[in-house]
């Protein structure tokens, strides 16, 4: 399945976790958005680690769940970084 998640987090520190937990399953696109593919078990990895990260009454998560890229028109004004070439996952 293609998602996006977009978060705003409260303390820098989580921030910083939630930014490096991030970047090992999706390409970072914006300051707080990143996007990709992912299996059902990467998924599942996806969202335990994110509640192991945030809290609840501080932070927001949101995910949009697609199911895969060809289903999404993507535009983009300004700095855009490209479509990722590798990812780790």
């Amino acid at each position: 399945m293609y998602i996006i998640a977009v978060y705003d987090i409260a303390d820098p520190k989580r921030l910083v976790k939630m930014l490096n937990f991030c970047r090992k399953f999706l390409f970072h696109c914006q300051k707080s958005v990143f996007e990709g593919e992912l299996s059902p078990e990467q998924y599942k990895r996806f969202t335990e680690g994110i509640k192991q990260i945030i809290k609840k009454k501080e932070d927001s998560v949101v995910i949009f769940q697609l199911r895969n890229e060809k289903v999404m028109h993507r535009r983009s004004w300004g700095l855009d970084e490209g479509r990722p070439v590798n990812m780790v996952y």
